[in-house]
This record gives structure tokens, C-alpha cells and sequence, in this order.
């Protein structure tokens, strides 16, 4: 008999065992367990696809990594707390600064890493996911509790590009419920905005709870200079 992968000869051998005897072949090679781990291999990369997928990442950032971003001021900070994440882990971030500072490129680099180490990630713009609540109205199917309890369901959540949407009493409302959950369920959230997004923020009515509670499981990084994107 031959291996099925290099064809080369088989040994033949006998076992015994409790009285009996059996004919097996031997393989003088290692073409099972480089076939196993190229399965193995496959596996985990159709399971990162998935989690990819499922992250609502889109298309411009689909490549960015620790690997691939500037190393900034901020990036020991976000790789180590990338590293040692755990389900445990109840601290987040405030990314602030100006427009193309890498507030997103580092939240995605996080991303990117929690999900290559088996964490279910989400980026979501805040317009995005408010709208969510809004259909709603339209969606029989869906309700508030379904949306919250389906962006709890991640280890790590980013809100990206914070502060550009537009707020009517409902959406005050249900960004708060949002917040109050994460906070109550000890989830780890990211928020991205740029210095004027968030400070304006601040002064809308019901904010200051929710910016009450990101003090005080965030960790706020501050990114300055000018946008990369005009380098």
C-alpha cells in the first residue's frame, strides 16, 4: 500500500493484541500530519472569514492589521491591549483627534487581531446602528431588545466616526439604552470620533450620562497632527 499523498511504500507490520492479530501499515513519512494541519489551517481561516464577515468591516478596511498600520505613539498600547484581551476584559477606548489621525485604522488593527485569536468583533457607525432601531417601525420581526442583545452578542465593539449623526428625542433614547447595556454587561466598546464630534455631543441633552459611564471603563487616546489621507 501506498501513502495517498507522496506514494511512497508502506511497511507492513503485525500487532498483537489480547490474542489476536492484526495486519496494519506503517508510513515512513509525515504526509498525515502536514495533511491534518493544512486542514486544521483551512478551518480556522474559513472560521475567520465568517467572524470578517459577521464585523461589518467594510471593503477599504478589510487588510488593515498591526502589520500594516503606521506605528504611532499609540500602537505598543493598542497591540498589547489587543494581546492580552480576554472574555474578561471590561476596558475600552475613546479614540479622539482629527480627521484621518488612524482612530479607525487602530480599531480595525484590534479588530483584526481579537478575531485571528477566536473573538467575535463589530464596527458600526452610530447613524448605522441607531438606524437599526428605526427599522423597527418597519420590521415586525425586530425590536429593541433583539438589536441590543444582537450587538452584545460580540466580545468587542467598536462605534466608529461618533458624533456625525443626527439625534431626534427617539434615537436620545435609544442611544442611551445602547450605552446603559454595554456598561451594565461589562462589554468592552470602542468609540471613534474626531475632537469636534464628541464635543459637540457633549452638549446634547441625555449625553452626559452616557459619556459619564465611557469615562469610566474607556481609556482615551488622543491622536494629533494632520490627516494621512493628503500625505
Amino acid at each position: 500500500m501506498k501513502c495517498n499523498f507522496c506514494l511512497k511504500e508502506g511497511i507492513n507490520h503485525t500487532i498483537e493484541f489480547m490474542g489476536l492479530s492484526k495486519q496494519v501499515v506503517a508510513f515512513n513519512c509525515n504526509c498525515f500530519d502536514k495533511e491534518e494541519a493544512r486542514k486544521e489551517a483551512e478551518r480556522h481561516q474559513k472560521a475567520l472569514d465568517k467572524r470578517l464577515n459577521n464585523s461589518l468591516i467594510s471593503k477599504r478596511f478589510k487588510n488593515v492589521s498591526f502589520e500594516t498600520i503606521e506605528k504611532t505613539e499609540h500602537y505598543n498600547f493598542c497591540l498589547n491591549y489587543a494581546n492580552n484581551f480576554n472574555k474578561d476584559t471590561e476596558q475600552g477606548f475613546i479614540l479622539s483627534g482629527n480627521i484621518g489621525t488612524g482612530k479607525t485604522t487602530h480599531a480595525v488593527a484590534i479588530c483584526r487581531l481579537l478575531m485571528g485569536r477566536g473573538y467575535k468583533t463589530i464596527l458600526i457607525t452610530m447613524s448605522n446602528l441607531l438606524d437599526r432601531f428605526n427599522d423597527c417601525y418597519n420590521d415586525q420581526s425586530m425590536n429593541k431588545q433583539k438589536i441590543l442583545d444582537w450587538l452584545l452578542s460580540y466580545d468587542f465593539i467598536v462605534i466608529d466616526d461618533m458624533g456625525k449623526e443626527t439625534y431626534t428625542e427617539a434615537r436620545k433614547s435609544n442611544a442611551f439604552d445602547v450605552f446603559n447595556e454595554i456598561y451594565k454587561q461589562c462589554k468592552p466598546v470602542c468609540i471613534t470620533g474626531t475632537n469636534k464630534s464628541l464635543r459637540n455631543l457633549k452638549t446634547i441633552s441625555d449625553f452626559e450620562d452616557i459619556f459619564d459611564r465611557l469615562h469610566e471603563t474607556c481609556t482615551q487616546l488622543s491622536f494629533e497632527g494632520t490627516s494621512k489621507r493628503r500625505d
